[in-house]
């Protein structure tokens, strides 16, 4: 592997597209609006390809992720897809920061970094010589080893990869939504191509009490004064 070329093209070719794989006998089925979920022919060429096959020791993937992430579920089906088709050359391990705390201390000192939010680490080292006693060649080797882990490792946040991959922006996977607090936000559409009628995120988390009028009024029929007084007496919050 090219020194620096590599790791970069990794990094680049296996994030073109986020992926929901499920099914048995390893086929994946894609219900998703304009196949979205679908792996890119781009990424499973590299994943089988030389770049990798080449290799004397796998790239090592760490997804340091949080389980109550709602991305937690799709990346896991995502990276052990990446897992399987790359043939032993590419390894994933999953770190809850939260759960995991210390492993995820442990791989923050190793490479030298804090997790503030998710993250894969992609890791494409090869295999090092060991340090020689010398003091002089000591010195270099070290500097060499500094080198090698500065263009052969790349830090992908999951934000990135997921919410901001320009792949499925032009599939119009993602929809701006009303927020009650931050006026609007950017959220994952529905997956499934629905036709009738297409699917379609209307608002997001509903504040405390905001419904109290449609569910007391419209669906257990109580009147707006029966409401103002239940209200007035604090046995239905105000929203």
């Amino acid at each position: 592997m090219a020194l620096g070329a590599g790791v970069a093209t990794l990094a680049v070719m296996l994030f073109l597209s986020a992926n929901y794989l499920s099914g048995t006998h390893h086929k994946a089925w894609d219900l998703s609006r304009n196949n979205q979920f679908t792996l890119s022919n781009q990424t499973r060429k590299l994943l089988k390809s030389s770049l990798l096959k080449d290799r004397n020791n796998p790239v090592h993937l760490i997804a340091v992720v949080r389980k109550s992430s709602t991305h937690h579920v799709r990346l896991l089906a995502m990276l052990d897809e990446y897992q399987r088709l790359a043939g032993g050359k590419l390894t994933v391990e999953f770190v809850d920061p939260i759960r995991d705390a210390d492993a995820a201390l442990e791989i923050a000192d190793q490479y030298e970094t804090t997790f503030v939010e998710d993250v894969v680490i992609i890791n494409a080292i090869p295999p090092l010589p060991p340090a020689p006693e010398n003091g002089a060649e000591a010195a270099e080797h070290a500097e060499k080893i500094k080198a090698l882990r500065k263009s052969h490792i790349q830090y992908v946040t999951v934000e990135d990869m997921l919410e901001r991959d320009p792949h499925l922006a032009a599939r119009g996977y993602f929809e701006t939504i009303p927020h009650l607090v931050k006026g609007t936000v950017v959220a994952t559409g529905i997956p499934l191509g629905l036709t009738q009628p297409p699917g379609k995120t209307t608002r997001a988390g509903a504040g405390i009490g905001c419904d109290n009028d449609f569910v007391f009024g419209e669906l257990l029929g109580l009147s707006p004064a029966e409401l103002l007084a239940h209200r007035e007496s604090g046995a239905i919050e105000t929203p």
